[in-house]
């Protein structure tokens, strides 16, 4: 195999974690055909010596869908552990019922026993994991599944019910929990503090 052209110049920003590096390699290639994608990645793995991923080892990635040719070489590993609902959220540390609502998503998708996952949440499901976890019960859960929605977590399935898109999940697995930040930036967030900003005289 030929070695991919090298650039002149490298990169100019390293990523400050793991996540931003796979993000910032998605951006990269996410506009080019399935063919060239997994073509440059091969390259790249080849180049730093890296086997591919085993698929048994994978789950979904949070950056992309599961059609993507991304998903496949960018792996998310899940842990085939199964702690309590109560257990996942002593770990996660949500802050607010909004984090707390994408956390049981999260657990209930991907952390539960698998007799008992479901790819979507509800009004009873919600009220439910608050006595579970021994939290207060909000006195309109469907209004906090809304709110996890408009900030960007969720999105709607059938009526009332809600499921935990890939925002969601970076939440969950990159921000919440004893190692990450407990700063809760929703894609809306980011867009009303940007339009707030001044604009810089001339």
């Amino acid at each position: 195999m030929s070695n991919p052209p090298a650039s002149g110049s490298g990169p100019q920003d390293t990523p400050s974690d793991d996540f931003s590096a796979a993000k910032q390699i998605y951006e990269m290639l996410k506009s080019i055909s399935g063919d060239r994608q997994a073509r440059v990645l091969r390259w790249v793995g080849e180049g730093l010596g890296i086997a591919p991923a085993q698929a048994s080892a994978t789950a979904v990635n949070p950056l992309t869908t599961p059609a993507d040719p991304v998903a496949a070489a960018i792996p998310v590993v899940i842990s085939d552990k199964h702690p309590s609902l109560q257990e996942f959220c002593e770990q996660k540390k949500p802050d607010n019922d909004i984090q707390f609502s994408v956390v049981v998503a999260y657990w209930y998708k991907y952390k539960a026993q698998p007799a008992s996952r479901r790819d979507t949440i509800d009004k009873a499901t919600i009220e439910n994991a608050f006595r579970e976890a021994n939290r207060p019960i909000p006195k309109n859960p469907i209004f906090t599944l809304n709110n996890a929605k408009k900030n960007g977590y969720f999105e709607s399935r059938a009526k009332g019910e809600f499921a935990i898109i890939n925002f969601g999940e970076n939440l969950v697995t990159m921000t919440l929990g004893a190692g990450g930040s407990q700063v809760d930036e929703s894609p809306q967030k980011k867009r009303r503090a940007k339009a707030k900003r001044p604009r810089k005289a001339k």
